[in-house]
């Protein structure tokens, strides 16, 4: 069962790839990818599966809106650490001596 559905996938995603608008590729691919992520073990891999599901059915799950924001996040963190540090490293310096 399980080989079946992995290569039911992997072909419906070739097909998908070559022709995004193609439907009839669209559904059996989700199907697929949806027993893939009852059968998996990995919490990783199960969320990959779901994820494919959910775009291939039209169900966009991923806002990009949030991504926009996390990495413009992740920015702001990044300069806050170095910030941080460079006001730390003359105290640690004159600590060291």
């Amino acid at each position: 069962m399980l080989r079946q559905e992995l290569l039911v996938a992997e072909v419906m995603d070739q097909v998908v790839s070559a022709d995004p608008s193609n439907k009839e590729a669209r559904s059996p691919a989700a199907d697929a990818f949806e027993q893939l992520g009852y059968v998996s073990d990995s919490s990783t891999w199960r969320n990959a599966y779901q994820l494919g599901v959910q775009e291939l059915r039209g169900e966009s799950a991923v806002d990009r809106d949030a991504f926009v924001a996390s990495a413009q996040l992740r920015s702001l963190e990044a300069d806050y650490c170095h910030s941080i540090r460079s006001m730390i490293r003359p105290f640690a310096r004159a600590a060291r001596r």
